[in-house]
């Protein structure tokens, strides 16, 4: 997938996850807090990245719900597999003329790791401190310990969102509107549980969307070249 494909998909499962703008929990503030005090910052944080937002899931010492995407400095780190870095913000091109550099929180350092979810990158647990800083090999091993507690916390309630079968409702109003392959990209393509278009006379497919090609691992053109029969008996 390019570079917008996986953003598609990021933003999809993102939504289907449910969380954002959802309640605090108890388990995610409480590894925020942890972050905090191991790692000897005053902030730490656990957010998650929307089409044009950062909000905060988690956060110690932070007074604030959302910032834009364009300034959050976990936008980076979604954007590598690495954890990333910054020692001193106010000396960095990249962030010595960010708002929250130069207004509060007043970020000097910061150091993230990134959640990653069905595959692409939603969020990230962060520390931020006030004053520049090194963070030694202990603090980043330490944090991405973190990172994965939060991570199998997201990819269980993941996993609860795909074994939910779709309702007698939803899938009866699809085949009332769906009429062609045109129908079901429009309507289907970014559905998060596998979907698929057949003739009901030779049980050939017509369409397939993304997550059957990801789940099922056969090419869209594979795909188009099988029956119903292929992937399940009847």
């Amino acid at each position: 997938m390019d570079g917008t494909d996986t953003e598609r998909r990021r933003l999809k499962i993102l939504r289907r996850l449910n969380i954002l703008d959802s309640p605090p929990e108890r388990m995610i503030d409480d590894i925020a807090t942890i972050a905090s005090q191991l790692l000897g910052t005053p902030m730490s944080a656990v957010t998650l990245i929307d089409e044009s937002r950062q909000w905060f899931k988690a956060s110690v010492g932070i007074d604030l719900v959302e910032t834009p995407r364009s300034v959050a400095f976990c936008d980076h780190t979604i954007r590598s597999v690495a954890p990333f870095v910054v020692r001193d913000a106010a000396i960095d091109a990249r962030f010595e003329n960010n708002p929250l550099v130069v207004g509060p929180p007043h970020i000097r350092s910061y150091a993230g790791v990134p959640l990653r979810v069905g595959g692409v990158q939603v969020g990230a647990l962060c520390v931020i401190d006030t004053q520049s800083r090194e963070f030694s090999a202990h603090d980043i091993t330490a944090l991405q310990a973190l990172g994965r507690l939060v991570t199998r916390m997201f990819e269980l309630r993941w996993r609860r969102q795909l074994a939910e079968p779709p309702s007698d409702a939803y899938v009866f109003d699809l085949a009332g509107t769906i009429d062609t392959a045109d129908d079901f990209h429009r309507l289907l393509a970014d559905e998060v549980r596998p979907a698929w278009l057949y003739d009901r006379s030779s049980l050939r497919f017509l369409a397939v969307n993304e997550s059957a090609v990801e789940q099922y691992g056969w090419s869209r053109d594979q795909f188009l070249a099988m029956t119903l029969a292929d992937v399940q008996p009847l």
